[in-house]
């Protein structure tokens, strides 16, 4: 019994290092999809809230971490404090559909989102995101890719039930 005990553990052993040896699994295929995100991307991106216009300059570094592809995000609107927000992408078998859980220097709470793929468009879509700042917002990106080195994104917020454009902008893939 007691042999056989041991020849448990050093199986589990071998197993267990070959499979620290293999790394961490890389992207499903589905993610693999959104390789045209990744690099250093930089643009304008124009708000109106409320009537409020305001412009801003907006950079999206993106790039593979384990199954996710990672999103930092910075966006600088003169005025305020620059909003930095990391967010990973992956995708859930389950539901089919890929989820993000992004967290900013302006909320506590992270926010949630999942979409699809549109052909050239990721649409994500928020679950109500309390940013500690008044009532809790639902929103939607939508991030379509123009061409190899254009993204176009826009961002809609959902209130009173419609859903209402705050702001959009086109991003340029620039080298590293």
């Amino acid at each position: 019994m007691k042999r056989l005990s041991r020849v448990s553990l050093c199986c589990s052993i071998v197993l267990g290092a070959a499979a620290v040896a293999q790394g961490p699994a890389g992207p499903p295929p589905e993610v693999k999809a959104l390789e045209w995100l990744t690099g250093h991307w930089e643009g304008e991106f124009k708000w109106n809230m409320m009537g409020v216009e305001s412009d801003s300059k907006m950079t999206i570094e993106a790039g593979w971490e384990g199954q996710f592809l990672k999103l930092v995000q910075t966006t600088e609107v003169p005025g305020m404090d620059k909003m930095i927000e990391t967010g990973y992408l992956g995708w859930d078998a389950k539901e089919r559909k890929y989820r993000m859980w992004s967290f900013s220097n302006y909320s506590p709470n992270p926010r949630i989102e999942s979409g699809s793929l549109q052909g050239s468009k990721l649409v994500m879509t928020s679950e109500p995101w309390d940013t500690g700042m008044g009532d809790p917002i639902t929103g939607r990106g939508t991030m379509e890719k123009r061409s190899d080195s254009e993204v176009h994104f826009s961002l809609e917020f959902q209130m009173n039930g419609t859903w209402e454009k705050v702001g959009e902008g086109l991003l340029k893939k620039k080298p590293r």
